[in-house]
């Protein structure tokens, strides 16, 4: 019988006080969830399995330039001036994200669209120290395109469209960080499952 083994792995979102489509402006971070699960692999380094989540940290984050959200980015995340005002600040979210890092052994972040080149530029922008940044940044996947191909797209489209394709119920709302980064989870489980049968 194969011997199996076992890593961690997270699953990352988060919410920017700008769209760039729609606003104008500096992309602050203002929500993000990280989701830890663990992944069941062949020694052949085939993931047969993704556990449900053992671990989650989500907050919302005080913003240092954007004193006030858009309209439009109110309408998309739901999230409201006050719940920004009373975040966490930078430092301190990042911190958290590399003490569980470290504390879970996770080798990848898995992400759905640009969210590593956004937390790069806040990193810039708060004046962030380099080494703790890359610990955390230079373990993010995005997975967007590739997943997006697998489903015969030309190009990368919502989770919510892939989530279509799999006969996936998403939970909660779009843009809400936490419940992007759980059905990130959940997408990647039913994908590995899906190619297993």
């Amino acid at each position: 019988m194969e011997k199996l083994l076992k890593q961690n792995i997270a699953f990352f979102d988060s919410e920017f006080t700008s769209n760039s489509l729609k606003d104008r402006g500096i992309q602050e971070l203002i929500q993000c969830a990280l989701i830890v699960c663990t992944v069941t692999y062949t020694e052949e380094k085939k993931p047969i399995g993704i556990s449900n989540p053992i671990a989650e940290y989500k907050t919302f984050v005080k913003t240092n330039y954007n004193k006030e959200l858009s309209e439009y980015i109110k309408g998309l995340t739901g999230i409201t001036n006050d719940e920004m005002k009373r975040g966490e600040s930078f430092a301190d979210v990042m911190m958290k994200l590399r003490d569980l890092i470290e504390q879970y052994k996770i080798k990848s972040i898995v992400v759905w669209g640009p969210d590593q080149m956004l937390l790069r530029r806040n990193c810039a922008l708060n004046g962030f120290e380099k080494n703790t940044m890359r610990k955390i940044l230079d373990r993010f996947k995005d997975v967007s395109v590739k997943i997006s191909k697998l489903y015969g797209y030309k190009c990368s489209v919502s989770q919510k469209q892939i989530c279509e394709n799999l006969k996936l119920k998403m939970d909660g709302k779009n843009h809400d960080a936490y419940y992007d980064a759980l059905n990130l989870s959940k997408m990647i489980s039913r994908i590995v499952e899906n190619n297993q049968k």
